[in-house]
């Protein structure tokens, strides 16, 4: 594709910082975060009757072919107690049964049990069918208690793939990265973005409406249309990109250097599980399959992976052991064909 490059004076450049920090948010419908405030501890979860396959985690995990489900009942009853009033404005839900579901908020768990003071009902036997996902508009809500309600009356049991609540996400500026920004005169850079919000907490762009890009100067660097940053000329300048309609923007410093290394990110520590495979296949004189074949000592090539890995990452990816299984056994075949080759023996798995 043809790249743009768009030439400013500075003046007009200045204007449009000015007019962009008029408009310093983009309000957009984003779900609550509800698996992550279980874990937390700032929401609790009240489930009536108790799931009896799979756990509320998979009514949350934004994957609606996860579900969880009761048996031998036609009711299902989900509340939710918030340490902060949630604010939302559509609910969202996905079953794996038939039958109807009901919503209900208010400000104390006595209201929202007597159905009195700050309860609502804000959807009421709504019918739902299996596999297909439904949605309902409540108006802006603020409460402390959530309670998702469940009815089939048809078959003895619910099963629930997912519910969701809608709030608004304020945007506050755009994060251009990867950073340091640096160029070599003639190179180019792709540049991305993402999202803020007023904590700085990260979020993908959410694409609905297109990105314009600048530079402060450029005779030292210009910027297409979809962020791919030149080098010009020995220098320092700033990059600029905003919402089409100015409503969020953000910008960075754009050094263009004759030369320049890479900084590490920081290092991360990655925790496996080894599986060895390696039994007494001669039990007179007590040698592992690796010594009866000449193999190399398993342990020894894991540790040489280990080390090769850090290498390759330049110290970025440590792989740490946090288990070792010495497995008696070995596999003998795989998809009903015979399995013989040597690395047999050695398995990585990741460690939760």
């Amino acid at each position: 594709m043809k790249k743009v490059s768009i030439f400013i004076f500075m003046g007009l450049l200045t204007n449009i910082f000015m007019v962009s920090s008029l408009f310093p948010q983009m309000i957009i419908r984003h779900p609550v975060e509800i698996l992550q405030g279980l874990s937390g501890g700032t929401i609790q979860a009240t489930v009536n009757p108790d799931f009896t396959l799979n756990s509320i985690n998979n009514v949350f995990d934004g994957n609606n072919y996860t579900m969880a489900g009761v048996q031998n009942t036609h009711d299902l009853s989900i509340t939710l107690a918030f340490s902060d009033t949630v604010e939302f404005s559509r609910t969202k839900i996905f079953f794996w049964s038939n039958g109807d579901w009901s919503m209900e908020i208010a400000d104390t768990e006595s209201d929202l049990n007597s159905g009195m003071g700050s309860y609502q009902l804000l959807v009421n036997q709504r019918m739902h069918t299996a596999f297909v996902a439904d949605s309902v508009d409540v108006g802006f809500q603020k409460a402390l208690y959530v309670r998702f309600k469940a009815h089939n009356p048809q078959e003895n049991y619910i099963y629930l793939g997912e519910w969701d609540l809608i709030g608004a996400l304020i945007l506050t500026q755009l994060y251009i990265y990867p950073r340091p920004i640096k160029v070599i005169p003639g190179t180019t850079l792709k540049l991305k973005v993402k999202a803020l919000d007023a904590s700085n907490k990260v979020y993908d762009y959410p694409n609905t409406e297109a990105l314009l890009w600048f530079t402060g100067n450029s005779s030292i660097a210009t910027i297409g249309e979809f962020g791919e940053l030149t080098g010009v000329a020995l220098g320092t300048t700033n990059v600029l990109v905003r919402s089409y309609s100015n409503s969020i923007s953000g910008q960075a410093q754009v050094e263009v250097v004759t030369d320049f290394r890479s900084v590490n990110a920081p290092t991360k520590i990655v925790k496996v599980a080894l599986v060895v495979q390696n039994p007494v296949i001669d039990s007179v004189n007590n040698r592992r399959i690796h010594q009866v074949w000449g193999w190399s000592n398993p342990y020894a090539l894991v540790n040489n992976i280990i080390e090769d890995l850090t290498w390759a990452s330049e110290g970025v990816i440590n792989f740490q052991i946090a288990e070792t299984h010495d497995d008696a056994n070995i596999f003998t075949e795989i998809s009903s064909r015979a399995y013989d080759h040597a690395a047999g023996y050695l398995l990585f798995h990741t460690f939760q």
